[in-house]
């Protein structure tokens, strides 16, 4: 698995930053303002070939978010799809229906989210679409989780030919209330401690008018043999493994050794992506308390136990530094 960085021509040009740079010209946004400090200039768009740093697509996110209106990242989810996303991209818009249709999207989010990875996790009452970095930007959270739930309502509703009852659950409060209810619709749900789209297992399966098994097919083997296939935004990546290998206790001298470096230069990849193991690991740890408490209904001492906590009362107090509140205060919650 190739890994790239904050700092590495990963992000085609043509695809977010071109989308979101043309709906901040529709919206009559100066564009000397808007890429300053980006090192993108308006003639790389039209060309259309170069690959950008994550930062620098950072750097755009925060010019826009301070120019434009607040629905700039709805109006923005709803125009990335589909686009010129190539093989990965014809494979999700022939997949047969919605659950493939996310499958996919969580198989090449490289090519097809590059900054912001989702997770697919699969439940008795349906599928949960997790959101969280790549490779840095968190500071851009808000911005880019409203952008990409929109871009896969949008995208899915064109597919099926049909609206989704999707249900939002979002972390910290709605600054534009009303930009949510127009986009999303009353089904949102603020100051969660999780980041996700849901969907009933019902919607999953019914068959997409637009589908094509045997397109989809080829599209996929296609694309698997893409490099690009092979990457994955650093965080993303050890946040995944950390989930992958969280019952044989991780430790940063593990992680290098994994990645074949020393823990001097794994130190110093976190610092470029402003962030550090141990954070990592807090993390992974404060998302799958909240999965097994709630969705598992384990007991505090079960997750404590699995989570490498001498007991309960341990992890209890490590959740409210965490998350500023109890697992007690979880009971209830989905």
């Amino acid at each position: 698995m190739a890994l790239y960085d904050i700092d590495t021509p990963a992000v085609p040009i043509h695809r977010l930053p071109a989308a979101l740079i043309e709906t901040c010209l529709d919206r009559d946004i100066d564009p000397e303002k808007l890429l300053r400090g980006t090192g993108i200039f308006l003639e790389d768009v039209q060309r259309g070939e170069r690959l950008l740093q994550p930062a620098h697509c950072f750097r755009l996110i925060e010019n826009a978010t301070r120019l434009g209106p607040a629905e700039l990242p709805f109006l923005t989810g709803h125009r990335l799809y589909p686009g010129n996303y190539g093989a990965s991209g014809a494979a999700w818009t022939n997949a047969e229906n919605l659950l493939k249709a996310l499958r996919t999207l969580e198989r090449f989010a490289s090519s097809l989210s590059p900054l912001w990875w989702p997770r697919l996790e699969m439940g008795g009452d349906g599928a949960r679409l997790y959101w969280a970095s790549a490779c840095g930007g968190e500071t851009n959270a808000d911005f880019l989780n409203a952008l990409m739930m929109t871009a896969v309502t949008s995208f899915c509703q064109w597919l099926g030919e049909r609206s989704f009852a999707w249900h939002y659950v979002l972390p910290g409060p709605l600054n534009y209330p009303e930009q949510y209810d127009v986009h999303w619709g009353p089904n949102v749900r603020a100051n969660s401690l999780s980041c996700y789209m849901w969907i009933d297992r019902e919607s999953l399966l019914a068959p997409w008018p637009r589908a094509s098994a045997s397109a989809a097919a080829s599209a996929i083997h296609q694309a698997t043999q893409r490099e690009s296939a092979k990457l994955k935004g650093f965080v993303a990546y050890v946040d995944q493994h950390l989930i992958e290998t969280i019952d044989q206790s991780p430790s940063m001298e593990k992680l290098a050794i994994h990645l074949g470096v020393s823990t001097a230069t794994l130190k110093r990849r976190f610092q470029r992506h402003h962030t550090h193991f141990q954070a990592r690991y807090d993390q992974v740890r404060q998302q799958l308390a909240i999965e097994w408490l709630t969705r598992q209904g384990l007991s505090l001492e079960e997750v404590a136990q699995r989570l490498h906590f001498h007991d309960g009362r341990n992890l209890r107090r490590a959740f409210k530094r965490w998350t500023g509140v109890l697992p007690s205060s979880l009971i209830g919650t989905v």
